[in-house]
């Protein structure tokens, strides 16, 4: 692995180089005087940086370390990072993970925070229902599923949608030719039309960090003319608390 992140950023990935350790990882909690620690941007579990043949690389310790979190041996075992990366395929085995369980509130959360717009539990729950192959998904866990549900989820219309992400925002309204994020961060017509405004997930990848990530397409529809404006990556995250905890009478 040749990335970290730090508290306080943990949505944010740096590369390991030496300014980047001198910046971020030069004082406590990350240097002890001797040894470099870092923390993992997919399972937020502690990583120890190393310089093996001229070239910095991290890896996962199971250890608590002063000024950190304590390790989360769950997250440890589930995190993408810790081998080889490879793709969510469909599989032959089922994976143990119980739906109707599912906290729809924070999993209507989690898909708007990886979409960068906001969508409403029932749509949240349609998603779910449409795509309930994912369970058959490998490397699907407990935490990742909101990646998973968007794999193979239909087109979303933008239409009156609210807009989180500034940069989905600011590319709508550079590139549409017939729609703008208003100043509520809503999506509407720049005049009456009949053109649509949708995302389309187009294809899973890995970057050379080993994160896997779905390609998103934002395309303007008039007809059966297709145009797309723009493609952004949405980078798989473990989230937590998807599963309602059923207390046993």
């Amino acid at each position: 692995m040749d990335i970290f992140t730090v508290k306080g950023m943990l949505d944010k990935r740096f590369y390991l180089t030496p300014k980047n350790i001198q910046s971020y990882l030069s004082e406590f909690p990350y240097h002890d005087g001797e040894k470099i620690f870092a923390i993992c941007p997919y399972c937020h579990n502690p990583i120890q940086i190393v310089l093996a043949t001229g070239r910095y690389y991290a890896k996962h310790i199971k250890q608590n370390l002063d000024g950190f979190p304590a390790v989360n041996d769950s997250k440890y075992h589930h995190c993408l990072l810790r081998k080889k990366s490879k793709l969510f395929v469909k599989q032959a085995l089922f994976q143990d993970l119980d739906l109707k369980s599912i906290n729809y509130l924070r999993l209507q959360k989690a898909l708007s925070y990886l979409l960068g717009f906001y969508i409403s539990i029932p749509f949240t729950k349609y998603l779910t229902n449409y795509n309930k192959r994912i369970l058959y998904l490998k490397g699907i866990d407990q935490y990742n599923i909101p990646f998973a549900i968007l794999i193979n989820a239909p087109e979303i219309t933008l239409k009156g949608r609210k807009i989180a992400n500034r940069l989905l925002a600011k590319n709508i309204n550079e590139y549409s030719k017939s729609f703008f994020v208003n100043s509520n961060h809503q999506v509407n017509y720049l005049e009456d039309s009949s053109k649509e405004l949708n995302v389309r997930f187009a294809r899973q990848g890995i970057d050379k960090n080993g994160l896997n990530y779905i390609t998103a397409e934002v395309v303007e529809k008039d007809g059966n003319a297709v145009n797309i404006i723009f493609s952004y990556r949405i980078f798989v995250k473990m989230f937590n608390d998807l599963f309602v905890v059923r207390k046993d009478n």
